[in-house]
């Protein structure tokens, strides 16, 4: 109970009555059982085994989805280098000078596989 000397007697009577109200409530709460973090593990095999099972598919999801993205990292690297690779062959073979050069060594090769005339 709580003793407040200047207030009138109305207002006191209010006041004691929220006290006892909060003190009641105090005690009720103290009764009343502790609420179980999510995480604690529960006395039910059900419960325990459900929750590891979800917990193995989340975790399984998670490694499983990481892994593609791996993979679809990996081939659209390998597009764009093989890309890059036909391109710089394209640019290769455009060369004028260059086909001229290769033209002249497949025509020299062509002239040594065939047999000389008899005479």
């Amino acid at each position: 109970m709580l003793s407040v000397p200047a207030l009138s007697g109305s207002f006191l009577v209010i006041l004691q009555a929220v006290a006892e109200h909060l003190e009641d409530e105090g005690s009720k709460a103290s009764k009343a059982t502790a609420i179980r973090p999510w995480y604690r593990v529960y006395e039910s095999n059900l419960k325990n085994m459900i929750f590891f099972a979800l917990s193995f598919i989340v975790v399984a999801g998670f490694l499983g989805d990481k892994y593609y993205e791996y993979l679809r990292m990996h081939k659209k690297r390998d597009r764009d280098k093989t890309k890059e690779d036909k391109d710089r062959s394209k640019e290769m073979w455009a060369d004028p000078d260059r086909q001229a050069v290769l033209t002249e060594a497949v025509r020299q090769v062509v002239q040594r596989k065939t047999p000389a005339p008899s005479a």
